[in-house]
């Protein structure tokens, strides 16, 4: 399942332009039977070789106070690729990294 919300904030990032934690959340929850929390998303964001964090953002919740959410853009796929490629013994399975990644591999290994 994680593949699959990571792929779908690849795609909407890679579309819509930087999006902040907030805005992930409600689209994966808008999206999906199985809601997320902003903790999950977070982790998911932090861990995934696909996204990387590129400043913070003031965002008001229900009460009107302010708090700190983090903002997240893309790395290009072609060079997550060639560095998971580059690597001899892979930390994760490849079974495990999301199928947008693994299809890029793919792509790259028959070039090669």
């Amino acid at each position: 399942m994680k593949s699959a919300k990571q792929t779908k904030c690849y795609r909407e990032i890679q579309k819509e332009g930087p999006m902040n934690t907030s805005q992930l959340l409600e689209l994966l929850n808008k999206s999906s039977r199985l809601n997320s929390t902003s903790h999950e998303i977070s982790q998911m964001l932090t861990r995934s070789p696909l996204f990387e964090k590129i400043g913070s953002e003031a965002v008001a919740d229900l009460g009107g106070r302010n708090y700190q959410v983090s903002v997240w853009g893309v790395r290009p796929l072609e060079e997550v690729a060639r560095k998971w490629l580059s690597v001899k013994h892979h930390i994760r399975k490849r079974s495990s990294l999301p199928m947008i990644l693994r299809d890029e591999i793919d792509k790259l290994e028959v070039e090669i």
